[in-house]
């Protein structure tokens, strides 16, 4: 089979360079979604969707996953399984 040049040919995955913060981003902004929703779009509900329980939500018995986001929404840092695993202030060039 050959590929028509209109959307994308079989078996060929589609991407983004979209960032799962900006996307949280984008939710508040244009879709005028509250912060705890369009976290909650963004951590349960794939998570629910893929059946990882223990991912995706604050709870006793989950692992302790998090990602921590200023008052504009950008990622400053992430733990991963209690461990800080990326910290910008480590990235940016001043404080």
């Amino acid at each position: 089979m050959r590929w028509s040049g209109r959307g994308l040919p079989r078996r060929t995955l589609a991407g983004s360079a979209l960032t799962v913060d900006q996307a949280v981003r984008n939710t508040i902004r244009f879709l005028g979604v509250p912060l705890a929703e369009a976290a909650r779009m963004a951590s349960e509900v794939p998570a629910r969707t893929l059946s990882l329980e223990r991912k995706g939500k604050i709870s006793i018995g989950c692992d302790a996953d998090f990602t921590l986001v200023d008052h504009e929404g950008i990622m400053r840092q992430t733990i991963v399984a209690g461990r800080v695993a990326y910290d910008r202030r480590s990235w940016d060039t001043h404080p």
